[in-house]
């Protein structure tokens, strides 16, 4: 089962290279620690200091906070939120952990990640329902197992999977190997979730979306955009996805 474990996590964790040197040109660069590594994130604090809602953002596989950084901005300007996007252990700048040993990204370091982004905010003085949790593609598997676990006033998932496994096999249960599943812990959300997922998704089916859906037993919406792939939703489909995120934070208000 250790052998599995690595081997799906060799193929679910593919971090850009990015350069260490690039740290120095990440805009809202801060730290955070979660037991055992120093944790990058960007962090957009300054746009609207009227605005309580804060988003954790949780990026995709192949992605990292250099490479999201301007996005986060445009996300938080267009949203009227603040964001703080966090990095995974073994991505970016949080390639070597206190020992000075090179990290290996994994799945138990994201929900510490994830953890420590959360903490962060609490810490400053964020009410947990003004956290509102974002995750994207990969970036889903911490989402869930925040929300599933903590008080947060609702959660995002964009292009989600059921859990690693069922992206490349469909089985009917969870293998003792598979990391994310997510399948097993929506039900567990207790805050409201909206679901988006694009009907052409050629990375993860466009079915994880809409079983995770059923699945969910708090207030619950959806967003099937028709023609849309894995990477291309905030873009080609740039006013309709702005435009059910901000009327499903509205709705989070009145929860």
């Amino acid at each position: 089962a250790c052998i599995n474990i690595a081997i799906v996590g060799k193929y679910a964790f593919m971090p850009p290279q990015t350069p260490i040197e690039y740290c120095d040109t990440v805009h809202g660069l801060v730290w955070m620690h979660d037991g055992s590594h120093r944790i990058p994130a960007v962090y957009i604090d300054n746009f609207d200091d009227s605005s309580k809602k804060h988003i954790i953002f949780s990026h995709g596989n192949a992605e990292d906070i250099w490479y999201i950084q301007f996005w986060m901005k445009e996300l938080s300007e267009r949203l009227h939120v603040k964001v703080l996007a966090y990095e995974y252990s073994g991505y970016s700048f949080s390639t070597t952990g206190d020992d000075s040993q090179v990290i290996q990204p994994n799945e138990s370091y994201c929900y510490r990640n994830i953890n420590a982004a959360y903490n962060y905010l609490i810490d400053r003085g964020v009410l947990p329902q003004d956290i509102i949790v974002y995750g994207r593609s990969l970036g889903t598997g911490p989402s869930v197992e925040l929300a599933s676990k903590k008080e947060v006033g609702g959660l995002i998932l964009q292009s989600p999977l059921l859990s690693a496994i069922r992206v490349v096999k469909d089985v009917n249960f969870t293998l003792p190997f598979d990391i994310f599943p997510n399948i097993d812990k929506i039900h567990k959300v207790r805050c409201p979730v909206l679901i988006i997922h694009g009907t052409d998704d050629e990375v993860i089916d466009v079915s994880h979306g809409m079983k995770l859906f059923e699945l969910v037993t708090s207030p619950k919406q959806h967003l099937w955009i028709e023609g849309g792939g894995h990477n291309d939703l905030e873009e080609k489909f740039e006013s309709l996805y702005f435009e059910t995120i901000s009327n499903f934070l509205e709705t989070v208000d009145l929860v």
